[in-house]
């Protein structure tokens, strides 16, 4: 980088002029000419200087929420445990880093009670990760299928409760936030029974009479399905509560 590609990253990284010709304005600045100025940001993004150019939203101030995630993979599992993560919507900019914690990735949400969402269906995609190692089932397509088939399901349970609690908010002004979540989560509690033991019944039953080619794709949904229901229950609502420390930090009444 010579002295103008220093000048150019510190002048965009502050902002980037909202006109009919940014690229040109930027140059005018910077006493140097439009032709030039994107030259230089296709080579310093080429050669790797610069990692992305482009805008970027506050996702908060735009109504949602984000976070920063890390956590620990073996590296023989790191292709497929990446393919799980990058397969749920909430996540953006997954990449390796030399650390303990090797795999780092954001969350992004619409709302910010979806943030709780999505790490409650984290925590049952590992766990049954998890109980699938424990078990010493070998991570096929179809294991990865039921991963998949699992994040959609369980972020609907949560999304379910969520809706409850959200509605509770604005005709229980007078309770705490622990007795609204709390009152949601019962109302909905008959209904998350009903539902998975539906569910389970079908999934014991392929369990045991689907043949060897499905028995891994039914166990891995049967442990999800289970594990699932006790997050969105005392996990993902938990969440809301004691995100950042601050209480409601993710719950807020109209």
């Amino acid at each position: 980088m010579d002295d103008l590609d220093r000048a150019i990253v510190n002048a965009l990284q502050d902002g980037f002029p909202l006109s009919e010709r940014p690229f040109l304005d930027s140059a005018n600045a910077l006493d140097t000419s439009e032709q030039d100025l994107i030259a230089r940001i296709a080579r310093m993004i080429e050669d790797g200087t610069l990692t992305r150019f482009g805008p970027l939203y506050h996702a908060e101030r735009a109504g949602g929420a984000f976070t920063l995630a890390a956590m620990q993979v073996p590296a023989a599992d790191y292709e497929r445990v990446a393919a799980a993560v990058n397969a749920l919507p909430e996540v953006a900019h997954n990449y390796a880093r030399e650390h303990a914690l090797n795999m780092w990735f954001v969350l992004g949400t619409e709302a910010p009670e979806g943030i709780a969402a999505a790490i409650a269906t984290f925590h049952d995609v590992l766990a049954v990760l998890g109980v699938l190692y424990l078990a010493n089932k070998e991570i096929t397509l179809l294991v990865v299928t039921a991963l998949l088939t699992l994040a959609g399901y369980s972020l609907t349970d949560k999304v379910v409760v969520f809706d409850r609690i959200r509605e509770n908010l604005k005709f229980r002004r007078r309770e705490s936030l622990e007795q609204v979540i709390n009152g949601g989560i019962n109302q909905v509690l008959s209904r998350t029974i009903v539902v998975s033991l539906t569910v389970v019944l079908v999934l014991v039953a392929l369990f045991f009479f689907g043949g060897e080619v499905i028995h891994d794709f039914s166990f891995a949904l049967l442990v999800g399905v289970i594990v699932g229901n006790y997050s969105s229950i005392f996990v993902a609502s938990s969440i809301l509560l004691v995100w950042r420390g601050t209480g409601g930090k993710l719950l807020k009444r109209a």
